[in-house]
């Protein structure tokens, strides 16, 4: 637990710049990926977008730095990927620092 509550601790104080995002795949890997790794986000695939507005809206009061219509961009793009859609699963984006 208190691994936890170091994360998002520090993940409440990410500042992210969101010049040119414009997709919910650039919010997932520009904002998402400051606090997640590619292989957390990939295992909750599948869901809907009441689990995911749920679970966006959850780290938005953890300090995700997320606007209604990037939360909606975001949770919009989530719920239409299928469990283990590789451009999640198998992303080469740069990965959050341990």
């Amino acid at each position: 637990m208190c691994c936890l509550a170091a994360v998002l601790a520090a993940c409440a104080t990410v500042e992210v710049d969101k010049t040119g995002m414009t997709t919910g795949d650039d919010y997932v890997q520009g904002v998402c990926n400051q606090c997640h790794t590619h292989e957390r986000i990939c295992e909750k695939l599948g869901k809907d977008s009441d689990y995911w507005s749920g679970t966006v809206g959850f780290m938005r009061m953890m300090g995700a730095p997320l606007d209604d219509s990037e939360k909606e961009l975001v949770v919009n793009h989530l719920a239409s990927l299928d469990a283990g859609d590789p451009s999640i699963c198998q992303a080469t984006y740069e990965q959050p620092p341990e």
